[in-house]
């Protein structure tokens, strides 16, 4: 999983949430905020070649 425009990680709460959330209710479709993750570097996937 990686952030796009419907998808967000936070690593704290910040003052600024209220914004993030009110911007993602107004877009159609609507969004994810992950908080307590960090913005992962690298991203695993299992593979499925042997």
């Amino acid at each position: 999983m990686i952030e796009n425009n419907r998808i967000e990680f936070k690593l704290k709460l910040t003052d600024d949430l209220e914004k993030e959330v009110v911007a993602f209710v107004n877009y159609p479709g609507g969004g994810q905020i992950y908080i307590g993750i960090a913005f992962p570097k690298l991203l695993l996937v299992p593979s499925t070649m042997e």
